[in-house]
């Protein structure tokens, strides 16, 4: 699958490092302007840092919840 995605467009894992990035600086930004719940709606595949991670860095009394409906990702998430 990810060859066919990149022979489509070559940029995504560009394209995913920006959507990452991005993700951190808003979830800092947002915790450094007291900010302190975080929905992540379509959660995925967990990837490093997790949402949690970089809110709870910027502020440990930072609350998040994750929500997708993909059994694969729940059966990911309970194996971590």
């Amino acid at each position: 699958m990810g060859r066919k995605v990149l022979a489509i467009e070559p940029g995504t894992p560009v394209l995913a490092r920006m959507n990452r990035a991005f993700m951190q600086r808003a979830t800092r930004w947002l915790a450094s302007q007291g900010v302190r719940q975080f929905l992540d709606i379509g959660t995925g595949i967990p990837t490093s840092p997790n949402l949690h991670q970089v809110a709870q860095e910027a502020a440990p009394d930072a609350r998040i919840v994750y929500c997708d409906n993909d059994p694969i990702v729940l059966a990911h998430a309970e194996a971590l």
